[in-house]
């Protein structure tokens, strides 16, 4: 049976099932701010996240597979990045995707991050076969029964040949043209407030810059939540489409509400890390990666609690030092006051 490429792409979760967004997906923000920028560009279609690989794009006859990584500290380790991005590439021959499949590595690295050649690749899934396999002849449900060395061992034996890598390595993309994640963020403020300064009604522009932002990192994580009875299936679950994207913006920043303050105290939070991160050049790998998760969980438990009048009551009798009676009077403050 022919499937569609929509029907292909649905199949790709199957044996991906620990691909879960776990604290220390939801704390890396670097992964949100591709998907972010993929967002942006006119020519995606839609983008799932933690689905295929870190970041799924998909343009009119074409995906972009995507791994993310944020390594300002320590050294690449291809072989793992190069390994996984086959296995999805592979696997989708298999199934007989017919778009054109461009695997890419977006990463931010000092260190140094070379291009990968075909022997290297050779080594990397010790295959070496120049006969195309019989995709027929052996089930690739088999592999998915596997853990994911196992998995990715199965696949190569049963389905890599040298014509499949060859093209694998002629497509891969290695994007290391990124900033520090402030510094990137930063840049991404200013695209999405491009695309809904016409129409919103909030005036001071870094208000508006902050507030875009928190909101856009937000419609990337609720894909990572897992709703109770939902019947869609996971491809419906993460898929985010352009077209989506930006009516939530303009939506949530033509009027003040609460979802704004919830943003905007979001967006203070990814700031202040900025800042820790820049001004301490020697925070080591594991502390980076640390703080991410630390900083990812702040930020997503003071937008869920800000959503409403009594959450933002609860942090400012938190942190305030005024009188119970004058804090218990911000429920009638004119939220579009200055």
């Amino acid at each position: 049976m022919t499937l569609t490429n929509e029907e292909i792409i649905g199949l790709m979760y199957k044996g991906e099932h620990n691909r879960d967004a776990s604290s220390k997906v939801r704390g890396f923000l670097f992964q949100d701010l591709v998907a972010i920028d993929e967002l942006l560009k006119d020519e995606t279609e839609y983008v799932c996240t933690e689905y295929v690989e870190d970041v799924f794009s998909a343009q009119e006859g074409k995906v972009y597979v995507i791994q993310v990584k944020y390594y300002p500290k320590s050294n690449v380790g291809m072989k793992e990045i190069v390994r996984d991005l086959y296995y999805q590439f592979l696997r989708l021959e298999v199934y007989g995707y017919k778009g054109k499949v461009i695997p890419q590595l977006s990463i931010y690295s000092e260190k140094e991050v070379n291009d990968v050649t075909l022997d290297e690749l050779k080594q990397y899934i010790a295959v070496d076969k120049d006969q195309k396999p019989d995709f027929e002849k052996n089930d690739i449900e088999e592999v998915y029964k596997e853990n994911k060395d196992e998995a990715h061992k199965k696949c190569f034996n049963n389905y890599a040949y040298n014509k499949s890598m060859k093209k694998f390595i002629d497509v891969l993309a290695i994007n290391k043209k990124y900033q520090r994640i402030g510094e990137y963020r930063k840049e991404l403020e200013d695209k999405i407030n491009e695309e809904i300064k016409s129409t919103s009604t909030i005036s001071d522009e870094n208000s508006r810059k902050t507030i875009a932002m928190g909101l856009a990192i937000r419609f990337i994580q609720d894909s990572y939540n897992d709703a109770k009875n939902d019947s869609r299936t996971e491809f419906e679950k993460k898929k985010r489409t352009r077209k989506e994207f930006l009516e939530y913006l303009q939506r949530n920043t033509c009027l003040i509400n609460e979802e704004c303050i919830g943003a905007y105290l979001e967006g203070v939070v990814y700031d202040i890390w900025s800042e820790k991160e820049e001004d301490n050049p020697s925070l080591t790998q594991n502390q980076l990666e640390l703080l991410h998760i630390i900083v990812g969980n702040t930020a997503k438990w003071i937008s869920q609690l800000c959503n409403n009048i009594k959450g933002q009551k609860q942090l400012i009798n938190t942190i305030s030092r005024r009188k119970k009676e004058y804090v218990d009077e911000y429920e009638n403050f004119d939220i579009e006051r200055d």
